[in-house]
């Protein structure tokens, strides 16, 4: 799945869960669902985690692994239509952003260190004339 809103994405989570209830006769786990879906497990646990807060999806532990079950798939409607660029892309941007300040940081302490160093033998250069 490309960048799809969250919208577009709940929608095809809830049928990859109803088409694997109806293939498997059982609820369908995490890896499952990626599988049908082809997203990274990573993506599938943000959309998955995202419906479980909305309610719209419901989530059973027990002995190994958890599968999941449609709660409410009418919540999805709720759901900003507009939203284009998931929360990943946003945190990739975010932590890109603060990279790039933290090295324009790095520089700037880099050049001061320069200047006092420069300052530091030229105060010492001066002393060793005047002895």
């Amino acid at each position: 799945m490309k960048h799809r809103s969250l919208y577009s994405d709940a929608h095809l989570f809830v049928a990859a869960i109803r088409i694997l209830e109806n293939q498997l006769l059982r609820a369908p786990n995490i890896d499952e669902l990626c599988r049908m879906l082809s997203v990274s497990i990573e993506k599938g646990n943000l959309i998955a985690r995202k419906l479980l807060e909305l309610n719209i999806v419901k989530k059973i532990s027990g002995g190994y692994e958890t599968r999941f079950l449609i709660e409410n798939h009418v919540k999805i409607e709720e759901i900003p239509k507009d939203e284009t660029e998931d929360e990943i892309s946003k945190e990739i941007k975010k932590f890109i952003d603060g990279k790039a300040d933290y090295a324009k940081k790095a520089a700037l302490i880099k050049a001061e260190n320069e200047k006092k160093k420069k300052e530091l033998f030229a105060s010492i250069n001066i002393q060793l004339k005047k002895t």
